[in-house]
């Protein structure tokens, strides 16, 4: 029964054992994921700082329509004189606008997909604090199991002092009381022995009284019979 005690408390030391050493694995996996996703967070910053948004696209476009009205005006102004130069400005100013607007919605392109590549790194951050958070839970539950499981040893063990001192006692006091029947029995083996020696004693001496009686009676009669 003591070595399948002993053998099922190893084998739920082993098991927790490697329960840990499994968590403490998956964690570290976590934070190295974690680094990565940090990683890349910092290179989506630094693409970022090398291609910022310009914020002044809508003056710059306030700015190009105010001149482009005020060409207009002077397209208009022009157009009898130089009715050629006025179409060729004008399809010129037009195709260096669009160009500028396209350039435009490129970089704010690149920045709103730079945007969702930061978010999406975020998201894969938040995942990856939820699965910490989550395996975190499933250490601090280890802890609380691993803590009762030693309360419970030490309940045990406790207890298993107290029977053993219990039968240590037990067995004292069966030793106590065989040592005083044992020396109640000497006491009697040594009355019963004077009680002999007295008895035997009393019936030498009763031996020698009859025996010198006996004498005593035979010499008187001895001397009768001589007498006579």
């Amino acid at each position: 029964m003591a070595w399948s005690t002993v053998l099922w408390l190893v084998a739920a030391v082993a098991v927790v054992y490697f329960s840990v050493l499994e968590s403490e694995e998956r964690t570290g996996k976590l934070h190295e994921r974690a680094r990565e996703v940090m990683e890349d967070v910092r290179e989506v910053q630094e693409a970022i700082k090398i291609a910022p948004l310009n914020l002044t696209l809508v003056n710059d476009l306030k700015e190009k329509d105010v001149k482009w009205q005020d060409e207009w005006k002077k397209m208009l102004e022009l157009e009898e004189t130089n009715q050629l130069a006025i179409a060729t400005h004008w399809a010129d100013t037009k195709r260096k606008m669009l160009e500028s607007v396209a350039a435009k919605h490129k970089e704010i392109d690149t920045v709103r997909q730079n945007e969702r590549n930061i978010l999406d790194l975020l998201q894969a951050w938040k995942d990856v604090r939820a699965a910490i958070a989550t395996i975190s839970a499933q250490i601090e539950t280890l802890k609380a199991k691993i803590h009762a499981r030693k309360m419970y040893r030490a309940e045990m063990r406790e207890q298993a002092i107290a029977r053993g001192q219990a039968l240590l006692q037990h067995q004292r006091d069966r030793e106590d009381y065989e040592r005083h029947l044992l020396d109640e029995a000497q006491t009697a083996r040594e009355l019963a022995a004077q009680r002999r020696y007295w008895l035997t004693s009393l019936a030498v001496a009763g031996a020698l009284v009859a025996f010198g009686v006996i004498m005593i009676a035979l010499d008187r009669t001895r001397k009768q019979l001589k007498s006579a």
